[in-house]
């Protein structure tokens, strides 16, 4: 399904990694194409603006931090400049803590001030 409307911007927070997300879905085709994959950006690439993924090293979903600097990294490959991530030292899945979850509101304003402009 394309995107809704021209310039798109999604904000994944803490987004559950492929393997991790098989599971939770049941392993579901859809998994496989997501808005991070190579099937995405070859259909929507002209209607996405911006993608911005912000994750926690404390995540335990993740279970180490590297795995999602792989997965950004991979993504960031696929997308380009048109893929940012941010690590948020200590950050959890739920961001309960008030140091990363001070910085994660941050990170979100400054994104959604960039994508306003």
């Amino acid at each position: 399904m394309p995107p809704p409307i021209p310039n798109t911007s999604y904000l994944l927070i803490s987004p559950l990694l492929p393997v991790i997300a098989s599971f939770s879905t049941f392993f579901s085709s859809s998994t496989h194409n997501t808005i991070l994959s190579k099937e995405s950006k070859t259909k929507h690439s002209d209607a996405v603006h911006n993608i911005l993924a912000i994750y926690g090293t404390g995540d335990i979903f993740a279970l180490f931090p590297g795995r999602y600097r792989h997965f950004f990294q991979h993504a960031h490959g696929v997308w380009g400049d048109k893929f940012r991530s941010v690590e948020i030292e200590g950050g959890g899945h739920f961001w309960i803590d008030t140091q990363s979850r001070t910085q994660l509101l941050e990170d979100v304003e400054a994104f959604i001030k960039d994508e306003a402009t």
